[in-house]
């Protein structure tokens, strides 16, 4: 069985407010009907399969994306200094101080607890910069048999397993390892972690052999056939051929992008990812989901990951979106996370304001500031609107 989160904390980042907690469980009433969606942990717990972050521009969105994966990736026993870019975002935001990451997670028929607190220390391959180092760490086992929906988050129910220490067990570990990379030694346990959050606005993603016709057809049904051979070197062939026209040979991959648009080179991609994750399980991390696409190509991959029998892996879909629409997609209001930015980063299930599934849209309170603070703000606009009339 391989890891599934429960629940990940953030605390001590100047650009939250304060703490930021989001749920992978379910956490409103489920029902019968509502179950065959969701994704059983065990007889009591169950998680969503699709997780939104909703926001206006500025909102939060991508850094929040980029700590999950950070966070995900150290579970996995990799450099928290793996993903640069992200490591330097997070840096950024500890204004010198360290901060803290809370997981729950369910693994072999257990829960566990991994806080781990993360500073800054000494790059030795690159003298003149800093990298993120862990200074303090403990894993926790969940001591019950049995766990309601939400007991397990007593922590007078923990019994500690695992302490960063000067023991023989941990002192050879490097210091932007977790500890917990050594429960996940059988590849079994790992998650599965596929982000795309860095190809947001860069289409130059990952090349198959041949991609499905179905699945090329989808999203172009003028397209009959793309396929991509690997050359010695660098670069590879690619073949492409259109219904009813001769087939276009390209010496280099990149020549696709003169023939095909951004939104079916992003679909190629991102729907490449759905496959494995769909197949075998773990999680899909995509910022601004809707960029290049339609409303039905989004409904189309969400509702892949909503039907049990197309998503055999029980793997899970984490995306963001400015776009208000995109809300109604998911059927459940705990699986839908309202970001603001108002002195800093807040995220709140839309289960908290919109207690039911059957009342108002996600999408019109939304707009209608039923959230507080998520319709664009009145003064800006007149403000802007004044300067375009005096041009």
């Amino acid at each position: 069985m391989k890891m599934r989160i429960l629940r990940i904390r953030i605390s001590g980042l100047s650009v939250y407010k304060s703490d930021i907690e989001i749920d992978f469980y379910a956490s409103q009433r489920n029902s019968e009907e509502s179950k065959q969606e969701l994704i059983q942990v065990n007889k009591s717990i169950y998680t969503n399969p699709v997780i939104e972050l909703a926001g206006l521009n500025g909102a939060g969105k991508t850094i929040t994306l980029k700590l999950i994966v950070f966070i995900l990736s150290m579970l996995n026993g990799n450099s928290i200094n793996r993903y640069r870019s992200f490591a330097q975002d997070v840096k950024r935001y500890m204004d010198g101080e360290s901060f803290t990451t809370e997981v729950w997670y369910a693994l072999e028929n257990k829960i566990w607890y991994l806080k781990t607190e993360i500073g800054v220390g000494e790059d030795l391959d690159h003298p003149d910069e800093t990298r993120l180092v862990i200074l303090g760490e403990e894993r926790w086992a969940y001591t019950k048999t049995t766990t309601g929906k939400t007991a397990w988050l007593d922590s007078s129910d923990y019994l500690i397993q695992n302490k960063r220490s000067d023991e023989a067990d941990t002192m050879y570990l490097p210091a932007d390892v977790s500890i917990n990379g050594a429960a996940v030694r059988e590849r079994t346990h790992r998650i599965q972690l596929v982000s795309d959050i860095q190809s947001t606005d860069n289409n130059l993603g990952m090349f198959i052999k041949e991609y499905p016709v179905e699945l090329i057809q989808f999203l172009d049904p003028n397209i009959e056939r793309l396929t991509f051979e690997q050359q010695k070197g660098a670069h590879g062939q690619a073949r492409l051929k259109f219904v009813n026209r001769k087939e276009i040979v390209m010496n280099e991959y990149r020549e696709v992008f003169d023939y095909l648009s951004s939104g079916t080179i992003k679909g190629l991609r991102i729907f490449s990812y759905a496959l494995q994750i769909l197949k075998n399980g773990g999680y899909l991390v995509v910022d601004e989901l809707e960029n290049h696409f339609n409303l039905e190509i989004v409904k189309t991959l969400v509702g892949f990951f909503q039907d049990p029998q197309i998503n055999i892996g029980r793997g899970t879909l984490i995306f963001s979106t400015h776009y208000p629409e995109l809300m109604d997609v998911l059927t459940r209001n705990d699986a839908v996370y309202i970001l603001k930015n108002t002195g800093g980063i807040t995220a709140e299930k839309a289960s908290v304001k919109l207690k039911r599934n059957d009342g108002i849209k996600k999408s019109e309170a939304f707009v209608n500031d039923y959230f507080e603070g998520t319709a664009p703000d009145y003064d800006s606009y007149m403000l802007l609107k004044e300067l375009i009339k005096s041009l």
